[in-house]
């Protein structure tokens, strides 16, 4: 059986209205479907990501023995980024170190 009813809705990607067919239809097309699907799973890769970085820093800060001074590799770990970045930004003066001292 048919039905032969025809709804108001609005989509809940584009939110534009349209007609739908059954009264469950949440998009006005595959297009918005598709896209909607998309982005979820961009929304939940990204809080997947902050759920990392938070618990990196938790560990951070956490950590028994704080340092005064960080090697590059543990800053460049600790700001998230690669330890050549890290030498530029150095060198560019935004941010002050010192060069290691041997004893």
């Amino acid at each position: 059986m048919s039905s032969n009813i025809n709804i108001q809705r609005i989509c809940e990607h584009c939110v534009k209205p349209f007609r739908a067919k059954t009264t469950v239809t949440r998009f006005c097309g595959t297009i918005c479907n598709g896209r909607h699907a998309k982005q979820k799973i961009r929304d939940l890769k990204i809080k997947v990501s902050e759920t990392q970085v938070k618990e990196n820093l938790i560990s951070v800060i956490n950590h028994p023995v704080l340092l005064e001074f960080l090697t590059i590799k543990q800053a460049s770990k600790l700001l998230g980024i690669c330890t050549k970045t890290l030498y530029n930004i150095l060198q560019s003066g935004k941010i002050k170190g010192e060069a290691p001292r041997d004893e």
